[in-house]
């Protein structure tokens, strides 16, 4: 449908940005999953070189906060016997530093600042409260991981609100997602394919937010 790595590369370079605009009147919700020390900063699965999103990530939930917007995070947060730790290693433990946002996202004035025992976050039974309480026509969705716990929860929006009959956006700035270099996990290759992924099921990849 997208013609292949090549024509989705070129295509993403080439998304058009996304205006705060679109959702007036508190329909829109700003989405921010997993942008704590655990993974950008310490911890086993730290990886620094996602801290280049931090920077366009926090200039647009404070834009979006200041035109109306909820701003939700989603943080990892795990006991000591989370199931989770069969398929990776022990990371962002309950009252520990690398559970919290990082430092530089602590002036956003945050809707909801909610825990997640899972990589996806529409788990989280407040998290599920809060779209059944709260309901929202267009989500912008940023973090970690782009095809981990971004993809899993773009996915999941899609299809918890189609399956109650209601029809929303859920919107991607390809410069607020990022995922990790390891061997045989190629940081490009993975985000491409979530990409794909999550252009097929009808979330938009765009180029960047403006008010």
């Amino acid at each position: 449908m997208f013609g292949g790595l090549e024509e989705l590369r070129r295509q993403m370079e080439e998304a058009d940005p996304f205006s705060l605009a679109e959702a007036a009147g508190g329909t829109g919700c700003f989405l921010i999953v997993d942008v704590i020390n655990g993974f950008l900063k310490e911890g086993a699965l730290a990886n620094p070189g996602a801290l280049s999103i931090v920077g366009p990530l926090g200039a647009a939930a404070r834009a979006a906060a200041g035109v109306g917007w909820e701003v939700v995070a989603l943080r990892d947060e795990h006991q000591t016997d989370s199931p989770e730790f069969a398929s990776y290693p022990p990371h962002c433990l309950a009252g520990n530093r690398e559970a919290a946002l990082v430092d530089e996202l602590a002036d956003i004035p945050l809707t909801l600042d909610l825990p997640k025992n899972s990589t996806n976050g529409l788990m989280e039974p407040a998290f599920e409260a809060y779209l059944r309480e709260h309901p929202k026509k267009v989500f912008v969705l940023t973090g970690v991981c782009t095809d981990i716990c971004i993809l899993q929860l773009a996915l999941s929006l899609k299809t918890w609100h189609e399956a109650k009959g209601r029809a929303i956006r859920v919107i991607l700035p390809k410069d607020m997602v990022d995922t990790f270099d390891l061997p045989g996990h190629s940081r490009e290759l993975y985000t491409l394919m979530a990409c794909a992924l999550m252009r097929q099921s009808g979330v938009e990849i765009c180029g960047g937010i403006t008010d």
